[in-house]
């Protein structure tokens, strides 16, 4: 009985997020398989900590998950598991992870293009840390802010050039 209880069980978290190795000043990138590893590791943990209710590991997970994504440029599902940790964050109580969610969330959409959607989720970030006094967060997203808003006026400026050269070539 005392053998059993002292022994330990070692856990180790997946560590997913670690940098590339570099020897020698050269960048050894991650292969498609290291990312399919990682991504399966991951999900197997998601299951569990959501399926018994661990929610703090669970946003753990959501958001290593949404890292591996960003990472792989898959952003679309790096954008549907930052829906899934606000919808998670918010019925949790756990403001931190909002906010988060929701200023990730929209630096993902003007990424991808959608800047409308993109400056709402900002402009929503903004008011619930306005509503739970997190100011430093306030002044955070409203920089981020300002950054879509200007990919989104250099996105039309090009989309203006390019609409414009066939008519130029014609002449």
């Amino acid at each position: 009985m005392d053998d059993a209880k002292s022994k330990t069980v070692l856990v180790i978290p997946p560590q997913t997020l670690v940098p590339a190795p570099i020897i020698n000043n050269v960048v050894f990138e991650r292969s498609q398989y290291n990312y399919d590893i990682a991504e399966g590791a991951i999900m197997k943990s998601l299951y569990h900590t959501l399926r018994f209710h661990m929610h703090a590991e669970a946003m753990d997970d959501l958001n290593h998950l949404v890292s591996l994504y960003l990472e792989e440029s898959r952003y679309s599902e790096a954008k549907w598991y930052l829906l899934q940790i606000n919808n998670f964050s918010r019925q949790w109580g756990d403001d931190f992870n909002t906010v988060s969610s929701l200023l990730n969330l929209g630096l993902v959409k003007a990424e991808i293009g959608e800047f409308a959607q993109a400056k709402q989720d900002l402009l929503d970030a903004i008011d619930f840390a306005n509503s739970k006094g997190r100011l430093s967060d306030v002044a955070n997203i409203t920089k981020k802010l300002a950054v879509v808003e200007q990919k989104r006026i250099l996105n039309v400026k090009n989309d203006i050039k390019y609409a414009e050269l066939p008519a130029e070539t014609k002449n």
